[in-house]
């Protein structure tokens, strides 16, 4: 974490903070318990970040909002990066017909607005689990790794050790794990905290339009969702202000980290 500058360091510690809280802080309220005694109270000493419109405890549900929104990113990233990183390597190592297609599949991804492509799959097939929407997102957003990806395999392929390589019958799987994947660490590293961002604020949008995980489940989007359809009560900032913070630091976390890894990446 050292060469990551001073910002990339915040941008990094912040995002060790958030997740530290969302997996290990304990919380005092269940985030689906109902208080019809406690609606609508503001930030206090008995309710930190105040209360909703059942009485939920908002500090409870923030949290839980955190494991469900990092948990979603997490994965989607993890699919991404796998997806990406097996198309592009094997589109820029082969070549040929292989890479016309690959490439073209590829080019026709990235043609369509990523979140359209998520809303279209959803809504398709009416996925409404945590699990499915991490995959959705995973699926649909691969391209941008798959891009960076074949063009650094296609650098790396035509190094002497990897034609070497090839010309002691290596086959072609452990030539792009071993030799040439490596070579394309540090722009997946950019790609895949760039994504993160990306998929905090993905499911955010999907929850707060209705088509993110279950009703009920408190995700940061689910939140702010039931802030709107709340509108009624102009007077409850805070069930608006404290999901929005959280989403906004976290985000702005993985930029300070991204920005970073692409920094020393180009340096």
């Amino acid at each position: 974490m050292g060469r990551l500058g001073r910002s990339g360091q915040l941008g990094a510690l912040g995002l060790l903070l958030l997740a530290a809280v969302a997996a290990l802080a304990p919380v005092a309220f269940d985030p689906t318990r109902t208080q019809l005694d406690a609606v609508l109270r503001p930030p206090s000493a008995e309710h930190w970040l105040g209360t909703d419109e059942l009485g939920r405890d908002v500090l409870a549900r923030v949290v839980h909002g955190a494991r469900v929104s990092l948990g979603v990113a997490a994965l989607a990233v993890a699919v991404q990066v796998l997806l990406g990183v097996l198309v592009g390597g094997v589109s820029g190592l082969l070549g040929g017909w292989v890479d016309a297609v690959l490439s073209r599949l590829t080019e026709a991804l990235l043609s369509v607005p990523a979140f359209l492509l998520v809303l279209g799959t959803l809504g398709l097939t009416r996925a409404s689990s945590v699990l499915a929407v991490a995959l959705v997102l995973g699926v649909t957003r691969w391209p941008d790794v798959a891009r960076v990806v074949r063009a650094e395999t296609q650098r790396a392929a035509v190094l002497p050790y990897v034609d070497a390589s090839r010309a002691l019958g290596v086959p072609p799987l452990r030539v792009l794990v071993i030799h040439v994947l490596p070579s394309a660490l540090a722009p997946v590293q950019v790609a895949a905290v760039s994504g993160l961002g990306g998929a905090i604020l993905a499911e955010a949008a999907l929850s707060f339009l209705g088509y993110g995980p279950e009703p009920g489940t408190p995700s940061w989007g689910e939140l702010l969702a039931q802030a709107h359809r709340h509108a009624l009560y102009p007077g409850a900032w805070w069930l608006t202000l404290f999901p929005g913070l959280a989403l906004f630091a976290t985000v702005g976390c993985a930029h300070l980290v991204g920005e970073a890894l692409r920094a020393r990446a180009d340096g």
